[in-house]
C-alpha cells in the first residue's frame, strides 16, 4: 500500500523538533523547517523502500545510549540501551508500522484479549479485565484461584 504526500506531511508536522539528531545529522527541527520541499522525494523513498522489501543501510545506523535503571553503577546490567535514529528511519517507521496494525485490524488478526503494544490499551486494562472476570466468577459461585503447587 502506497504512502501518500499528505501523510508524510502530517508526520513531519507532529515531529517533536527538540528530539535529538541521528548519526545523519538531519534531525526534526531541519526536516519540519524542509517539510514542504521534502515531501514528495521522500514520498518516493519511501514507497520505492516498501515495493522493493528494502530498507536503506544508512537508516539503520542509531547512536546507542546506556541509560542508568537501578542498583551499582558499575554493574552493566543496570543499564538499558537508547537508540537514537535517523529522523526519515521514524517516519518510514510510523507508516509502515501504522499501515501494518491497520492490516491486523482489518482482517481480524489480533487477539482480542491483546493489550501490548495497542491503542487506549495498557497494562492497566488488561489487569482490569482479569479483575473483571474473577469478580464475575467470584458473583456466579465460581472458584477463581487455582493452584499448581506440588503437593507433598
Amino acid at each position: 500500500m502506497a504512502i501518500y504526500i499528505y501523510d508524510i506531511s502530517k508526520t513531519i508536522k507532529q515531529l517533536n523538533p527538540n528530539k535529538s539528531v541521528g548519526l545523519d545529522g538531519i534531525g526534526p527541527k531541519l526536516i519540519k523547517l524542509c517539510g514542504d520541499h521534502i515531501t514528495v522525494p521522500l514520498s518516493f523513498v519511501i514507497n520505492r523502500s516498501i515495493s522493493q522489501a528494502t530498507f536503506p543501510d544508512t537508516l539503520k545506523n542509531a547512536f546507542v545510549i546506556p541509560i542508568y535503571k537501578s542498583g551499582p553503577k558499575s554493574d552493566p546490567n543496570n543499564y538499558r540501551p537508547t537508540f537514537i535514529l535517523p529522523t526519515v528511519s521514524k517516519i518510514i517507521e510510523r507508516h509502515v508500522a501504522t499501515q501494518f496494525f491497520d492490516y491486523l485490524k482489518q482482517h481480524n488478526l489480533l487477539y482480542a484479549k491483546q493489550s501490548g503494544f495497542r491503542e487506549y490499551h495498557s497494562c492497566c486494562t488488561a489487569l482490569l479485565k482479569v479483575i473483571d472476570s474473577w469478580f464475575t466468577d467470584i458473583d456466579d459461585g465460581k472458584c477463581t484461584y487455582r493452584c499448581n503447587i506440588p503437593r507433598s
